[in-house]
């Protein structure tokens, strides 16, 4: 993985791309993968002035290539990329600055990277959550209700939270086999919190859909009904006219961590053409939170009872996270100073899902402390108001694919592409019900229980986007 010293370069093995047998590579020992390994004995013997009986035991990274092969050929020469050695194009014979054996035996056993993330996440689903009606002149029945040709949805009825965020990536590892055949190494990424906040205040129609569920004992109808928070001569229930002026804010949160710790193993190795492969195991950790908080003020002036305000507070919560065991494979391609990094995982595992659904309502009256009372909120009633949880069987997938350049021996600047994603992933927008059973506000809850809530599982969850960093060795 690591760079080379060009002060300190050394001669190669003969090399093949084809695999030796699996027999001569296990009983070559633990640290002769079965890409070390020489084809042509008699070219070997020409180039080294001998085929060493003990090459296919070598300890590669440990000890001096030059005696093991008695000594440096007479047409080394060095230079970067072989450019002017006689060894041919990209051979990775001379061991020059970038090449992927100068890489392997540089005897580097720690390195660190820092990256930048630029990373956009499937959004959130909002049901319709605030409406309004272009004709101001409309019957308060048919104001800001779903399905009539004037109402018009001001939020939700799409997804949020997808925008690109900023976040960072810290990756650290340590060989603990000289030569880059065995290592650990560890991971965390995270982002910003992402917000979304929606506020509406100063318009003559303000509403908050939903669907009316009515049980009269005989049938249970489900009508398209609204809560209105802004209407001019709005009737309430005793007959009374009263002036409604409102307000209304929809949070929504969310947020990423993800971290892991594996094993890299060395599997295949070429240095004519530059290029190996590792073999990761280990374990994975992900997380997903996301939340969406509604939040109305309502004035009510010019009723018998005088004028008071009210204010309700819906908030749904949902956190998914996973455990899992982790494997993949991670290649890399060198042409001199410049490499690419390809990088392929999936995680199996468990993910624990909780939803939190809670909610609350004051009266404020002139003179008064704010009273706490259930009687105005709409989409949190005790039907559906809790703390939900399941374990739940997942997937998570990972690929990366990075442009690297060795700035030094010790330093490496890299750019690239990400994608994560996870097949089951709950959202807090789809622990939002619109159906209300309203019997239960200021009453005894006859009929369905409605709102309610249920696990979703049809909704995965992915990241994807650039990253850019550093990378330092020693």
């Amino acid at each position: 993985m690591w760079i080379g010293d060009d002060s300190a370069a050394q001669p190669l093995p003969v090399q093949q791309a084809s695999p030796m047998p699996w027999g001569a590579a296990i009983a070559a020992g633990p640290y002769a993968p079965p890409m070390y390994y020489d084809e042509n004995a008699a070219k070997a013997a020409a180039l080294y002035g001998g085929y060493p009986e003990e090459y296919a035991g070598i300890e590669f990274g440990g000890g001096d290539p030059y005696a093991q092969f008695g000594g440096a050929p007479e047409t080394y020469e060095g230079g970067e990329g072989c450019e002017s050695c006689s060894h041919g194009e990209r051979c990775g014979r001379c061991g020059a600055f970038g090449s992927l054996w100068a890489d392997v035996h540089s005897h580097r056993r720690f390195w660190v990277r820092e990256e930048y993330l630029y990373w956009e996440g499937k959004g959130n689903p909002l049901p319709p959550l605030v409406t309004t009606s272009s004709d101001p002149n409309i019957p308060q029945e048919f104001a800001g209700v779903l399905g009539e040709p004037e109402t018009e949805i001001l939020h939700g009825g799409d997804r949020v939270n997808d925008a690109y965020r900023h976040g960072g990536r810290i990756t650290a590892g340590m060989w603990l086999v000289d030569g880059e055949f065995l290592g650990i190494e560890g991971h965390y990424f995270g982002h910003e919190q992402s917000v979304d906040s929606f506020f509406e205040g100063g318009l003559n129609i303000l509403a908050r859909p939903f669907t009316e569920v009515v049980d009269d004992g005989v049938n249970v109808t489900r009508t398209p009904a609204s809560s209105l928070l802004t209407f001019q001569n709005f009737m309430q229930a005793d007959g009374s006219i009263v002036d409604l002026n409102g307000q209304i804010e929809v949070t929504s949160k969310v947020a990423t961590h993800s971290a892991g710790v594996l094993l890299r193993k060395l599997l295949w190795i070429e240095f004519t053409q530059n290029y190996r492969v590792d073999y990761l195991a280990g374990y994975r950790f992900f997380r997903l939170d996301d939340g969406v908080a509604i939040n109305d003020f309502v004035n009510v002036s010019g009723g018998q009872a005088g004028d008071f305000s009210f204010t309700s507070y819906d908030y749904f919560q949902a956190r998914n996270e996973f455990h899992g065991g982790e494997l993949g494979l991670a290649g890399s391609i060198h042409r001199g100073r410049w490499s690419l990094e390809a990088i392929g995982k999936v995680a199996l595992g468990n993910v624990h899902q909780s939803v939190k659904i809670d909610g609350t309502s004051f009266v404020l009256a002139p003179g008064s402390p704010p009273q706490e009372t259930g009687s105005f909120r709409l989409l949190t009633q005790p039907t559906n108001d809790g703390i939900y949880k399941r374990d739940k069987f997942a997937v998570l997938p990972e690929t990366t694919l990075n442009v690297r350049f060795d700035v030094t021996k010790n330093i490496r600047l890299l750019a690239g592409y990400n994608f994560v994603y996870i097949n089951q992933a709950q959202r807090s927008g789809k622990a939002i019900d619109l159906q209300v059973n309203t019997s239960q506000i200021n009453g005894v809850l006859v009929g369905p229980a409605r709102p309610r809530f249920e696990f979703s599982n049809d909704d995965g969850f992915w990241l994807h986007g650039l990253s850019a960093g550093l990378e330092a060795c020693w």
